[in-house]
C-alpha cells in the first residue's frame, strides 16, 4: 500500500477512535512504543537525517507534537543529542515517554517565536480529543486547515467540534545557545516567526533543516540566508531540487548538497 493511502488510512482509524476517548488516549502511547521497537518512521521523509552520518549536533525538534518526530530521527541517528521544543502542555506526558526511548533527550514546554512573551494557543478538539497535530498559534491556520477538513469534513461545522484556547510562554530559540546540526521546523503557520528567533542560530551552525509547507516568507527567509529547497525521496534515499510544494521541504546549504552528491556518487549502492 503506498505511503499516501497507509497515512490516510491511519487517519481515519484516528478519527474512529475518538469515539472512545478514554481508549483513544490510552493507546497513544504504545503505539508510538512500538513503531519505534520495529523502525517505522511516522514519516519516511525523516530518513533524510541518515545522509549526514558526519554531521555532529543537536536535533532541534521545533513544534515535537507527541514526541513522533524526536522518535523517527533517532531511528535514523543514534547518537545526536535531541531538543524537542512543544507549546502544548498536553503533551508533557508524551514527551517524557519519549526521553526513556531516545536519550539524551530533553524538552521545553513553550512556543518558538520572534520575541519572548505569551501566545495563545489554539487546539482544534474533536469529540473532546484534542487534533494536537493541528494546534496553531494562528487562530486562521485551524479553522482554515485543508488537512484537518480533510480528516473530519463537515463535522468541523457540528457541535461535536470546538477549538479550545490556552495561554504559553514564547521563546527565542537564539536564547538557548544551542548548536543544532538538525533541525525539524513544524508549527502550523508559525515558521516564519520561529525562525526570525533562531536566526543568530543558522547563521552560526547552518544545520539541515526539514520544513513542513513552508510558505513564501520562509523561503526567501532561507533563500537570503544561502539555503536551498530540496525534496527526499525515501525510495532511493537521495535529495533532489525540489520536486513540488506538497511535501516536507529540506532546506541544505549549496555546499552541504554538493558534499551528498559527491558521496553518493561513490557510494556501493548495494548499501541502499
Amino acid at each position: 500500500m503506498q505511503p499516501k493511502r497507509v497515512a490516510a488510512a491511519r487517519e481515519a482509524i484516528k478519527i474512529m477512535l475518538t469515539r472512545y476517548p478514554r481508549g483513544y488516549d490510552s493507546l497513544r502511547l504504545p503505539y508510538a512504543a512500538a513503531r519505534f521497537w520495529l523502525r517505522r518512521p511516522h514519516d519516511p521523509d525523516y530518513g533524510v537525517f541518515a545522509l549526514f552520518p558526519e554531521r555532529k549536533g543537536v536535533f532541534l525538534d521545533v513544534g515535537a507534537n507527541a514526541g513522533m518526530s524526536a522518535l523517527s530521527f533517532r531511528i535514523y541517528n543514534r547518537t545526536s543529542a535531541i531538543v524537542s521544543i512543544e507549546p502544548n502542555p498536553f503533551h508533557e506526558n508524551d514527551l517524557r515517554f519519549a526521553g526513556r526511548l531516545v536519550k539524551p533527550f530533553t524538552y521545553r514546554i513553550c512556543a518558538a517565536g520572534r520575541d519572548d512573551g505569551v501566545l495563545t494557543l489554539y487546539v482544534p478538539v474533536y469529540r473532546k480529543v484534542p487534533l494536537t497535530t493541528e494546534a496553531s498559534l494562528l487562530r486562521e491556520e485551524v479553522t482554515g486547515s485543508g488537512s484537518l477538513r480533510a480528516r473530519l469534513g463537515s463535522r468541523m461545522d457540528t457541535d461535536d467540534f470546538e477549538i479550545v484556547t490556552c495561554t504559553v510562554p514564547v521563546i527565542r530559540l537564539d536564547s538557548l545557545n544551542l548548536d543544532p546540526a538538525f533541525i525539524k521546523l513544524d508549527v502550523q503557520g508559525f515558521e516564519y516567526e520561529a525562525l526570525l528567533g533562531l536566526e543568530a542560530t543558522l547563521r552560526r551552525t547552518h544545520p539541515v533543516l526539514l520544513v513542513e509547507t513552508p510558505d513564501d516568507k520562509v523561503r526567501c527567509f532561507l533563500r537570503d540566508m544561502d539555503y536551498e529547497a530540496f525534496t527526499y525521496l525515501p525510495q532511493t534515499r537521495q535529495i533532489v531540487p525540489e520536486i513540488d510544494r506538497e511535501t516536507n521541504t529540506v532546506f541544505l546549504l549549496r555546499h552541504v548538497q554538493d558534499h551528498i552528491t559527491q558521496a553518493e556518487s561513490h557510494s556501493d549502492p548495494s548499501a541502499r
